[in-house]
């Protein structure tokens, strides 16, 4: 009965060496993509996996907050043309993001008021006549300052 026991355990241990114990660690040895380096590494490879894209998802406030300050603060620093740049990028980002999990866009919703603030004092700071927001088909965001050429 004891050797029966022992067999059912080593079994038991097997089962949990092949199928169980691979899982767990191949899952911690995955690397984590942190808030703070998903957009540098999108703008460095130029590629929106979809897990760089679910950690845009989960921590849109996050990021948004992050990048609208920045770029007020280069509108602040007389720095206008850094500050669209920086809203260009910021939107090209998102689109990416949108492109791999379409729930993003929803989620911008909460952060119309801020952005359109934003536009409204880099229109003022380098004189355009105007800025506009669009959203297209295939979902996408734009942004767009106008200016009269006359």
């Amino acid at each position: 009965m004891k050797r029966k026991k022992d067999y059912l355990f080593l079994v038991f241990l097997t089962i949990l060496l092949i199928f169980v114990f691979p899982m767990t660690v191949g899952a911690s040895e995955q690397p984590t993509l942190k808030v703070d380096l998903v957009l540098e590494e999108w703008e460095s490879t130029g590629e929106m996996t979809i897990d760089m894209a679910q950690v845009i998802n989960k921590n849109i406030d996050q990021i948004m907050e992050k990048e609208l300050e920045q770029i007020k603060e280069l509108i602040e620093k007389d720095k206008p043309d850094s500050a669209f740049v920086a809203m260009l990028r910021l939107t090209s980002f998102l689109n990416a993001g949108v492109a791999k999990v379409p729930s993003i866009i929803g989620r911008l919703e909460k952060w119309i008021n801020n952005i359109i603030s934003v536009l409204n004092s880099l229109a003022n700071k380098i004189e355009a006549d105007g800025f506009s927001i669009s959203a297209g088909f295939p979902i996408g965001v734009s942004v767009g300052l106008s200016f009269s050429i006359f």
